[in-house]
């Protein structure tokens, strides 16, 4: 790799992905949807819902060599949050476009980030990952380009976003009571390993045309993680949990909440299967056929994660 184009360059993993290209040399395009400082040397901007209806940024993929596509519309986690024309807007049609574009520039590679979401997708986020991966597959082979989809188990690492921040967050400040050891299963990825497995599969050919998932090779419960963190924060361990049926009636009475109101509740089902649910994935597949393997775990990333968490 000479030049690349990253695009959701400004988010957790683009911005890491980034900084690692940076520390080779790589010269550094990204597409974004506002300024924003960063490791690059090049800025193009506009917003991926336009991405599908209007014409892309002139001389966007002039001189790429490789496209790491990470933007797109994330889970919104409360029904109706996000229409699916949405989803559908820029998780499949900006993609198809974009992927076009760097076909006829004869970009070498596109590395696409998808979901563990679209493995057995239940939701219009899970669709729309789904059908991007099968538009990009399709003219991987179409236009005779190296192509290959990573789908990343939840990502963790320093300054992390989403439920894992949240958490955090919560039993630092108390509000967080302890979860029954259900042991319930949950599969996880540090975010300098993505990186890793990113770089790794565009520039190895056996990756074209695969999809791989990527985790940490651990199981994780969710006890296990909330009494990890506790314990990171320097708080005392607690011994007694809140009962998996009183969870289970709290999540009920969310929901009851939001089908009235139409507003998310703090608590409701969607939230409760993110906390004690199974999510647990095989990333052999990528080990087996290329060698790569995971070199951390959320237990010794966890005190990088809250020493970033004190320093906000």
């Amino acid at each position: 790799m000479k030049k690349v184009l990253v695009t959701g360059a400004a988010g957790f993993i683009g911005h890491a992905l980034c900084e690692r290209l940076a520390q080779k040399a790589i010269t550094i395009r990204v597409l974004l949807r506002r300024p924003t400082v960063g490791p690059w040397q090049d800025v193009q901007i506009q917003d991926l819902a336009e991405l599908s209806t209007q014409p892309l940024n002139a001389g966007l993929m002039q001189g790429i060599d490789t496209v790491f596509h990470l933007a797109g519309v994330a889970h919104a986690g409360f029904p109706n949050a996000i229409s699916s024309d949405v989803y559908w807007t820029v998780n499949v049609k900006a993609t198809e476009k974009l992927f076009k574009m760097a076909a006829e520039a004869k970009v070498a590679h596109f590395i696409y980030f998808s979901s563990v979401k679209a493995i057995e997708p239940h939701d219009t986020y899970g669709h729309s990952k789904k059908a991007a991966e099968e538009v990009v597959l399709a003219l991987g082979k179409h236009y005779e380009m190296n192509v290959c989809i990573l789908r990343p188990a939840l990502v963790y690492g320093p300054n992390v976003k989403g439920n894992l921040s949240s958490l955090l967050r919560s039993i630092d400040k108390g509000w967080f009571p302890p979860p029954p050891k259900t042991q319930n299963a949950r599969s996880l990825l540090a975010l300098n390993d993505l990186i890793d497995a990113a770089l790794w599969v565009a520039e190895d050919e056996r990756a074209n045309g695969k999809i791989y998932t990527v985790t940490d090779g651990h199981r994780y419960s969710t006890r296990e993680i909330y009494d990890a963190m506790r314990k990171a924060l320097g708080l005392s361990p607690i011994k007694w949990a809140i009962p998996l049926n009183l969870w289970k009636l709290l999540a009920k009475m969310g929901d009851s909440i939001q089908h009235f109101t139409r507003f998310p509740a703090p608590f409701n089902s969607d939230k409760l299967e993110k906390l004690l649910g199974f999510a647990e994935y095989s990333g052999a597949l990528i080990q087996n056929e290329l060698g790569w393997s995971p070199k951390e775990d959320f237990f010794t990333v966890l005190p990088q994660m809250v020493a970033a968490h004190r320093n906000k």
